[in-house]
């Protein structure tokens, strides 16, 4: 883990700061198996857990698309 006061850059979202919060970088991992990911970034965490949400977004989106294309 980064300890505060080192840089780090998320490999999700590219951002690269200065850790200044103990919360700001986070173990990513299943909470199934266990399985450690990696380190990534506090925002990106939590994003993790809505991109189901996101999926359904992108297919309604989709259709959304062809009905406005297609009239």
């Amino acid at each position: 883990m980064p300890k505060i006061g080192e840089k780090f850059r998320c490999p999700i979202c590219h951002k690269e700061f200065t850790k200044q919060h103990k919360n700001e970088i986070c173990l990513d991992h299943d909470h199934k198996t266990g399985k450690i990911g990696g380190y990534i970034c506090g925002s990106c965490n939590a994003s993790i857990g809505k991109f189901d949400v996101l999926q359904r977004a992108i297919q309604w989106l989709k259709g959304t698309l062809r009905v406005f294309l297609l009239g």
